[in-house]
């Protein structure tokens, strides 16, 4: 891990919304006030007034998934077993709180930025690539690792991590070297992304995708990928790769970051409010926060 006693140099700090909603529902769901849900704004609040103390003028940016996904359209399978879990009335509730939280958002001087059929991470990703501003990015998805060249990654939104610490975290998932960042893609399209559902060639090991991911001219082609793997020696697998060359394609089509126009991005500005946002502390029954968002307002 990295201190974070250095967190007021960031200038910018960008978000995974709906993995920061998920993960503060889920560590709170008990939590309620007169019949409604209240963990959800509960983490965010708190996170928020964290950032806040430790780094007053840093800007914050909340990125939410696009509607209507292309990659949910184009391929049914990507994503399909999440929410599977919750039954209708969980889901209305769970996005019920969502709602609470988006509304507070600006009260918080929290900008929201989005960008239709288009994910977090490709907005992430488009975002950092032309930022001039010392950044960090907060997400619980180590898919965000792959943008760590542009910032730093607070992990689980609580974790500042090294990239040592992505190393051991990375060795101790996959069994296998840490990959280079810009490369993380490439081992993805090999072995899959288990937490999208999207497979990989079938049992194609993970130390020999670490391998290729630091061979040199291995681009985003399939073809280039076939023969990196017949450079390695590995003609067994580089005829199985060739067999499965669909799995290479959608793979690299689901499962790498989509570029477009900045210009395509929509935001909703934030209109930071101590009386607006201390009313719905209190009226959330968070009276706690509230007494801490006061001395941090000051």
């Amino acid at each position: 891990m990295k201190s974070l006693s250095g967190f007021k140099q960031y200038e910018v700090m960008y978000i995974d919304a709906m993995n920061l909603m998920f993960r503060s529902y889920y560590g709170m769901k008990d939590l309620s006030y007169h019949g409604h849900k209240t963990g959800m704004l509960y983490g965010v609040s708190r996170l928020f007034l964290e950032w806040r103390k430790k780094a007053p003028k840093m800007e914050i940016v909340m990125l939410w998934e696009g509607r209507d996904s292309w990659r949910k359209e184009q391929y049914p399978i990507y994503k399909a077993h999440r929410g599977e879990q919750r039954t209708a009335d969980e889901t209305r509730e769970f996005f019920a709180c969502v709602d609470r939280v988006k509304e507070a958002l600006p009260l918080m001087g929290i900008k929201q930025a989005w960008c239709h059929t288009y994910e977090a991470d490709d907005v992430v990703a488009n975002l950092v690539a032309q930022e001039d501003r010392k950044v960090i990015m907060s997400s619980g998805d180590w898919d965000w690792w792959e943008y760590a060249d542009y910032g730093d990654i607070l992990y689980q939104h609580n974790d500042l991590l090294s990239r040592e610490a992505m190393g051991a975290r990375f060795e101790k998932k996959f069994n296998a070297r840490m990959v280079p960042l810009d490369k993380l893609w490439l081992f993805k399209v090999m072995c899959g992304d288990e937490s999208d559902k999207v497979p990989g060639i079938p049992w194609f090991p993970r130390k020999l995708a670490s391998r290729l991911c630091y061979l040199d001219n291995v681009r985003a082609k399939s073809l280039s990928i076939i023969h990196g793997v017949e450079r390695m020696g590995e003609l067994k697998w580089a005829q199985k790769v060739a067999n499965n060359k669909w799995i290479l394609e959608r793979n690299l089509d689901l499962l790498r970051t989509s570029e477009f126009p900045i210009d395509d991005i929509e935001w909703i500005d934030g209109d930071y409010s101590i009386d607006g946002f201390g009313e719905v502390l209190i009226k959330s029954g968070m009276e706690n926060l509230y007494d801490r968002f006061m001395e941090v307002a000051k």
